[in-house]
């Protein structure tokens, strides 16, 4: 047996003696692998950039505000991805800067039954903060490359 099946989750219930912690992994593994057609541009994307068609809370919210509210938002998560960072905690540090990425560049999902059929490329759509003030056009993007680096 792999290793990684190997690494079980602490009371998983056994199925014919496999932890289903395992079992489920496999499942994943294995509809990730029937789907890769499906969302190869999706699969092509970095990591951080994935993880935006996700959004917690308090970035949809963000999302949804003025230039000045949306870039303190944005600043904020990233002074948090670097108190995390300073405090060693290197995987909450990369979280909030992926928060605070996403409050201007992110992903979305385009299908409501997503849950059920998975993520596709045929229902991506890309999304970046848009505005026709110059001053604000080179706050967002230096703050990006800050929180890109």
């Amino acid at each position: 047996m792999p290793q990684e099946d190997l690494d079980t989750v602490p009371l998983d219930a056994m199925v014919d003696g496999t932890p289903f912690s395992v079992l489920f992994s496999r499942a994943v593994k294995l509809k990730s692998a029937q789907e890769a057609d499906l969302r190869s541009k999706f699969e092509s994307f970095p990591s951080f950039y994935q993880n935006s068609i996700f959004p917690r809370e308090e970035v949809s919210k963000a999302r949804e505000q003025d230039f000045e509210d949306r870039y303190k938002d944005g600043v904020r998560f990233k002074n948090l991805g670097n108190e995390k960072f300073k405090d060693l905690k290197y995987g909450d540090a990369i979280a909030s800067y992926e928060m605070a990425l996403a409050v201007f560049r992110y992903l979305v999902n385009t299908n409501p039954s997503w849950k059920n059929e998975g993520i596709k490329d045929d229902f991506i759509r890309e999304e970046r903060f848009e505005t026709s003030s110059e001053s604000e056009k080179c706050q967002v993007h230096e703050f990006l490359v800050v929180c890109y680096t």
